[in-house]
């Protein structure tokens, strides 16, 4: 939304990447079951291997074909890929988003090895959660803030695409509580991001 501190914020950003809150604001309260050469003997020849290896359990694949295994690193059944924030852009330069990353800001994702389950990423205390399903990877944070019209707004803020892209897409979106009067009736302001692998 556009507000009134327009220029603040403006500034704000072309210094800190707007990824803090303003100093004049408040303060932020925030196995298909069988092998897949059954019909035949496994003897780990290597065309067995190369046919396990382009398939996991229940039709997915796994990550390991999704990143050159050099960008991942296993320890047990753990896998993780660090990450680079590129670029973050807000709808608006007059517009204040409370994000959590910033240009260049290093991160981390986490993820069960077999390419299915809970997915973290982390850029220090700040915790994106969602799932990863073979190369898809699906994460949230949320943080709330207090804007100058008294309100508390909640932001919504998104990391997810498909690895085998090497890059993933950031993107933050924002609404003030529900049961609150009087909020800024200016339109919402949004950001997008790119993360690389």
């Amino acid at each position: 939304m556009t507000r009134a501190t327009a220029t603040v914020c403006a500034l704000t950003f072309l210094i800190g990447g707007c990824g803090a809150r303003s100093a004049m604001l408040p303060a932020q309260q925030h196995g298909d079951g069988a092998p897949l050469d059954q019909g035949g003997p496994v003897d780990g020849s290597e065309s067995d291997q190369s046919r396990d290896a382009a398939q996991d359990v229940d039709g997915i694949v796994a990550p390991k074909e999704c990143l050159p295994p050099a960008l991942v690193t296993r320890t047990g059944n753990s896998c993780t890929v660090k990450l680079t924030v590129s670029k973050v852009t807000p709808s608006s330069l007059s517009c204040f988003v409370d994000v959590v990353i910033k240009e260049q800001m290093k991160g981390m994702l986490q993820y069960p090895c077999a390419g299915t389950g809970g997915a973290t990423i982390a850029f220090g205390s700040n915790l994106f959660k969602g799932t990863i399903n073979g190369c898809q990877v699906d994460t949230t944070h949320n943080t709330q803030f207090v804007w100058s019209d008294g309100c508390t707004w909640r932001s919504t803020q998104k990391i997810g695409g498909l690895l085998s892209k090497r890059t993933l897409a950031y993107t933050y979106s924002e609404k003030p509580l529900a049961g609150q009067s009087n909020c800024a009736r200016y339109p919402p302001c949004h950001a997008t991001g790119v993360l690389k692998l």
